[in-house]
């Protein structure tokens, strides 16, 4: 579920899903207004920064932010501001969840197996 925000007529959003591109381990953050893709970051960052500059009915141009606090990357605040004024602060709800915690799963049974090493595989596993 994208944090979204009503600003005089258009619809401000920010969504942030996990994809293959960071292998999982962080997301990437998408700006839309008016169901319009606007900007994109990812990668491994704790403060990314989405902007886009929007002209409203009388030709004057707006400047629109939307600065997260990612750390882990689930449920990261994120304030949408316009011009500097906030309009709304609130959490992101990063879809997809389910894949940074298979691949955590994945890099620590391997971890465990390269510890162990081969002969205590071994014992335990019928040949």
């Amino acid at each position: 579920m994208a944090l979204e925000v009503e600003w005089k007529g258009h619809t401000v959003a920010v969504s942030g899903s996990w994809n293959w591109r960071w292998l999982f381990l962080t997301p990437t953050y998408e700006l839309h207004i008016d169901d319009e893709f606007v900007d994109r970051i990812g990668g491994p960052r704790i403060h990314p920064r989405l902007e886009a500059m929007v002209e409203d009915e009388s030709g004057e141009v707006h400047h629109i932010t939307a600065d997260l606090v990612s750390i882990v990357g689930i449920r990261p605040a994120c304030e949408i501001a316009v011009g500097g004024e906030v309009l709304r602060s609130g959490k992101v709800d990063v879809q997809d969840f389910l894949h940074p915690l298979l691949i955590f799963i994945i890099l620590v049974s391997t971890g465990i197996m390269l510890y162990l090493g081969p002969e205590v595989l071994r014992m335990y596993w019928p040949s």
